[in-house]
């Protein structure tokens, strides 16, 4: 009887220990668009998880973008159009789950208040550790109420990891709204 109190015991302490690290670390990540294959910027903030302890950071989900582009409107000429998503309620809340393979797509309608006319597009791409690929297509957009201004726009993504000024990498340059901002 002793003998199994003892090995119930251990076992205790083993899987007391073996939980935490089962459950793994999580970083934030950060990308932007450098490569100016449009007039515009994007930046994305990714979380990466480590569920095993290994050391294997993989992404699970898009807490944050901010896409500022030029749009064209007929009638009315070039726009400025900038949409911001992150997790913080009051900007209003995003958070995109990635699919095993990293991948997401989201439209801008679901996401903005009805109020302030927004955008009607979708934002796709697939996240990895080396950067953020897709595509974002604004189909329609009319930036003053009551005028049908049709304003369209669309492009690749090709964002590069990037960091924060507080926490600076050698290797990775400093994100430009961080940095500004």
């Amino acid at each position: 009887m002793r003998r199994a109190m003892t090995a119930a015991a251990l076992s205790l302490l083993a899987l007391a220990a073996v939980a935490p690290a089962a459950q793994g670390r999580q970083e934030a990540r950060y990308f932007q668009d450098l490569t100016g294959s449009f007039p515009g910027e994007i930046f994305f903030t990714a979380i990466f998880q480590d569920k095993h302890g290994n050391g294997k950071f993989r992404p699970r989900s898009l807490i944050a973008y901010y896409l500022g582009v030029q749009v064209s409107c007929n009638p009315g000429g070039p726009s400025d159009l900038i949409i911001t998503k992150n997790k913080d309620k009051t900007v209003g809340h995003f958070k995109q789950r990635l699919t095993k393979k990293g991948r997401f797509a989201t439209r801008f309608e679901s996401e903005l208040d009805p109020q302030l006319r927004p955008p009607i597009g979708t934002l796709s791409g697939r996240v990895t550790r080396k950067g953020v690929n897709g595509a974002f297509n604004v189909e329609d957009w009319d930036p003053n109420p009551g005028v049908r201004e049709n304003c369209v726009a669309s492009g690749s993504i090709s964002a590069t990891p990037c960091t924060t000024a507080e926490f600076p990498s050698p290797n990775t340059p400093i994100c430009r709204t961080i940095a500004s901002g």
